[in-house]
């Protein structure tokens, strides 16, 4: 079987609309449960592996048997990106083996964090190649899509949405229960299900470019943009969530200023002259309760206390803690240090909540010398970072992110970005007809073109005179 540039990039051609084949809908539904088990059943693991991992490795497998050379062009894509992926796990496993971290305990956080990694950037690669980009994108979105909807019907109070996630919890045997104060759709966590919603965001937005770009569509202000904003904004709100709502605010205002300069510029003056409004508005709404707008808890007054705490244990021990790293099991040798703040208390049951400091806790600073390649990738990809910018900030406030903890799920939106685009050829220009009795029938007609020579011919034909007439009244 062959495959043109456009199926191997991800594009769908007219073959793939008309007739999906056996390797695309076996490769989509592997990839649409891979994506439902991540979002819903994170933490689920048998026997230590964890349960998500085994639709990931059976489409690989399936895919690979029907035509090795989808595997093989979904390795070569991405070999950059798994190099990448092999440098940060061999470091991990020289610092875990320095802090005396038990064999056992490095190969899980291995298997769950690199080499889940490597299997959701392959994969993915391999499905958008025999399915299409836009199928991936689909897909990715509407299991996420999926779990938002059910974090808002927790949070008007329908009963059946939390019996849902109880379900969830009973069949994946989760050991920790998330109570009821925030709905965190069928995710384990709110914050969880931030990450989701941060990430399909970033899908819709980078497919909707890429497309624009395979069209050859000038670069516009995208109304669907505005539409995603919104249906992001309520599933944030609904479940207590503010970083994904600040990130989606820089958002608009960093893409409204690139996609429509004039009109941002226009409105500039009226937005600084409502900031005043603003403000009065979010004082009116911290009354209503909603965790969205309140900033007096816990999480977000031990932030300062957090950050210096991560700082100090990473003065302590530059060369990092190995995979596993619970800052929590610390903060008794650093107890004069903390007494120095006036809320030291998140640090005795708050991780860093932070993923700068977290993966220079995790690797230490050796993990600095990735910054070169991982600055490369992105800026042959800068067409498309801005959509990342949610996720961003969301990671900056919390525990996850690329290559820290189980966020394996982010590089199915590396695989998505760092795809290859195949423009279509366009279509050859139609040959301009001469205007009747104007300069270019005038010249064609004094000028004709002269008989093509030999393709051994060196002489140079001679081009006629025009042969000038008066032209009679």
């Amino acid at each position: 079987m062959t495959y043109s540039a456009g199926h191997l990039a991800g594009i769908n051609t007219r073959s793939q609309r008309a007739a999906p084949s056996l390797q695309a809908l076996a490769g989509g539904s592997l990839f649409f449960l891979a994506i439902l088990l991540s979002v819903g059943a994170m933490t689920w693991t048998v026997g230590g592996m964890p349960v998500r991992a085994a639709p990931i490795v059976g489409g690989i497998l399936v895919l690979a048997a029907i035509d090795p050379r989808i595997a093989l062009n979904a390795l070569h894509r991405q070999c950059g990106f798994l190099l990448l992926i092999a440098g940060v796990a061999l470091l991990a496993i020289v610092i875990s083996l320095l802090n005396g971290i038990a064999l056992p305990k490095l190969a899980r956080e291995l298997v769950e964090i690199h080499v889940q990694s490597a299997l959701f950037l392959v994969f993915t690669t391999m499905v958008a190649s025999v399915c299409g980009g836009t199928t991936v994108v689909l897909l990715f979105v509407a299991a996420v899509g999926v779990s938002a909807a059910f974090a808002v019907a927790q949070f008007v109070g329908l009963e059946v949405a939390w019996s849902a996630r109880d379900t969830i919890a009973d069949l994946t045997r989760e050991l920790v229960r998330y109570d009821r104060s925030r709905p965190p759709g069928l995710a384990n966590t709110p914050i969880a299900l931030a990450t989701h919603l941060t990430l399909a965001f970033a899908a819709l937005l980078i497919w909707r470019q890429r497309l624009g770009e395979a069209a050859g569509a000038p670069r516009r202000f995208d109304p669907v943009a505005v539409g995603a904003i919104a249906a992001f904004s309520v599933a944030c709100l609904a479940s207590g969530n503010r970083s994904p709502i600040l990130g989606a605010a820089l958002f608009l205002a960093i893409y409204s200023a690139v996609r429509a300069p004039k009109a941002f510029l226009l409105a500039s003056p009226l937005v600084i002259m409502a900031i005043p409004l603003a403000g009065m508005a979010f004082e009116a709404l911290q009354s209503t309760g909603l965790r969205a707008f309140t900033t007096g808890d816990k999480s977000s007054e031990g932030r300062e206390t957090l950050i210096y705490y991560g700082l100090q244990l990473l003065r302590e021990r530059p060369i990092g803690y190995g995979l596993g790293f619970d800052p929590t099991l610390y903060w008794g040798d650093h107890a004069d240090f903390l007494l120095q703040f006036p809320n030291p208390g998140p640090v005795t049951q708050f991780e860093l909540h932070n993923y700068v400091l977290t993966m220079l806790n995790y690797y230490g600073i050796g993990i600095l010398m990735f910054v070169p390649p991982v600055i490369l990738m992105a800026r042959r990809n800068a067409t498309v970072l801005l959509a990342f910018l949610p996720y961003a900030i969301h990671i900056m406030f919390h525990n996850y992110g690329p290559l820290a903890k189980n966020d394996a799920l982010v590089f199915t939106l590396f695989a998505i970005a760092m795809a290859p685009m195949a423009l279509k050829p366009k279509a050859p220009a139609p040959a301009a007809r001469p205007a009747r009795n104007g300069p270019t029938s005038y010249l064609t007609a004094a000028y004709p073109r002269p008989p093509s020579a030999g393709p051994h011919s060196t002489s140079t034909p001679k081009r006629e005179r025009p042969q000038w007439s008066r032209r009679t009244p």
